[in-house]
């Protein structure tokens, strides 16, 4: 397939299965020990990203309660008072990665042929510009401001959808912790950031390319959310939902 599929059609094909199998790989969670991933807690003893036991029994009072990411993507909340094991949650929500992904579609408007997308590099990076999300899910756009999730052990990779001229990127992180600039090449769309670039959790990045400023929040993703559908239903819990949908795109 060279080109990018159009119409409705292709879309809720494309969509209907993702639900299909995202929706079926809840089916043996019940039976079997498998572990989730903590996404957000009050006043439990857990850390965001820790991974715990599904069968694990979980007691919690009344003022506590958890979040946690199922191997399927979905978010399980629970709030007290409750005693008994995570997995029990898992067939009674509907709360999922199908969930988050009509989520995900719907903000895009009523023209949702990005998804169903070839998978070459000039069918992605027009389905890019076209829908707002970047062609694959490691690139920090610095023409859009947003939540950015990134790997605490890889090097950031900045990116721009018009390559047409040379540029000028400025960044700035904080309150002046780290600033830097640098020459942005025509014909160019991908930077490696600079190696002294630091990655700090829940900082605010700024970014200037000739003129156009952003802001950016980074989000570090814990070592343990490595799955395709965990990383998805992270990342769009985390508000990087650009990056969610281009993931999706690539299943």
């Amino acid at each position: 397939m060279n080109n990018i599929i159009s119409g409705q059609k292709g879309f809720l094909t494309t969509l209907f299965f993702l639900i299909l199998f995202f929706g079926t790989v809840a089916t043996p969670l019940k039976a079997q020990a498998t572990n989730m991933i903590v996404f957000k807690v009050k006043g439990v003893n857990l850390t965001p990203g820790q991974s715990i036991n599904a069968k694990q029994n979980l007691v919690l009072t009344e003022q506590q309660s958890i979040s946690m990411i199922a191997p399927n993507g979905q978010i399980i909340n629970i709030s007290g008072p409750y005693n008994g094991p995570a997995a029990a949650k898992v067939e009674q929500t509907n709360s999922g990665l199908a969930n988050a992904l009509s989520v995900l579609v719907s903000s895009r408007g009523s023209n949702n042929e990005s998804l169903g997308a070839s998978r070459d590099a000039t069918s992605s990076i027009a389905a890019a510009q076209k829908y707002g999300f970047v062609p694959t899910p490691w690139l920090i756009d610095v023409t859009r401001s947003g939540d950015h999730c990134l790997w605490k052990s890889k090097r950031p990779v900045l990116w721009r959808p018009d390559v047409s001229q040379s540029s000028r990127i400025k960044m700035n992180i904080g309150e002046n912790i780290w600033q830097a600039s640098a020459k942005w090449t025509a014909r160019y769309s991908k930077m490696v950031a600079p190696p002294n670039m630091p990655l700090l959790d829940g900082e605010i990045y700024r970014f200037e390319l000739d003129n156009n400023k952003t802001i950016a929040k980074l989000h570090i993703i814990p070592a343990e959310v490595s799955s395709g559908p965990v990383l998805a239903a992270w990342m769009n819990e985390k508000g990087c939902k650009s990056q969610a949908l281009s993931l999706l795109n690539t299943m």
